[in-house]
């Protein structure tokens, strides 16, 4: 039984939080992908905007991996409206779970 299969990693800092340039935090963020891949992880959890590159490199790398994103955060005080239309713009851009 191999555990990595159910597996999720999770890199959710924007650059100011993680105290990096935004060069340096999308480095970061494609290294948590590449390792997610590697490792055979079953989901990359990232922040809306790094979906559609984590898509990328995942089917560059012909890998079952998911990629998870959040809605809201880190607050989570939008009404409805809001929170469906960030939903469905990280559709858009590949997301497979919130």
């Amino acid at each position: 039984m191999n555990i990595k299969q159910y597996l999720d990693s999770t890199y959710l800092k924007s650059a100011s939080q993680a105290g990096l340039s935004e060069a340096d935090n999308l480095i970061v963020v494609k290294n948590a992908i590449t390792e997610a891949i590697e490792e055979g992880f079953k989901l990359i959890m990232i922040r809306p905007e790094h979906v559609s590159i984590a898509k990328e490199m995942i089917l560059k790398a012909n890998s079952p991996l998911l990629v998870g994103t959040v809605i809201d955060f880190p607050e989570g005080k939008s009404d409805i409206e809001t929170k469906l239309k960030e939903a469905n713009a990280a559709i858009e851009n590949g997301a497979d779970d919130f």
